[in-house]
């Protein structure tokens, strides 16, 4: 179960909205990039709704774009944490 106050939730629900009208995956990238100092302040509680998404109420391409989404997130956290990857 992901725990998160009330303004984590809204940016992340912000975030997922905004990511669901992406068309590619450059389109994904350049919402997270816009949203950069949003995300950081709620990403793991970002990276758990993305990751909770049922591939059943998305067409194909936004299924893509939010999985898509959840990996870079990940690959971003990733190289944030470990420098020189």
């Amino acid at each position: 179960m992901i725990t998160m106050t009330t303004e984590e939730y809204k940016y992340a629900s912000q975030i997922v909205e905004q990511l669901q009208t992406a068309k590619n995956y450059t389109e994904v990238e350049a919402i997270i990039e816009k949203n950069d100092f949003i995300i950081q302040r709620c990403l793991s509680k970002l990276q758990g709704i993305l990751e909770s998404l049922s591939p059943l109420v998305y067409n194909s391409t936004q299924w893509s774009c939010l999985r898509y989404a959840g990996m870079y997130l990940r690959r971003q956290s990733l190289l944030q944490a470990v420098p020189g990857l």
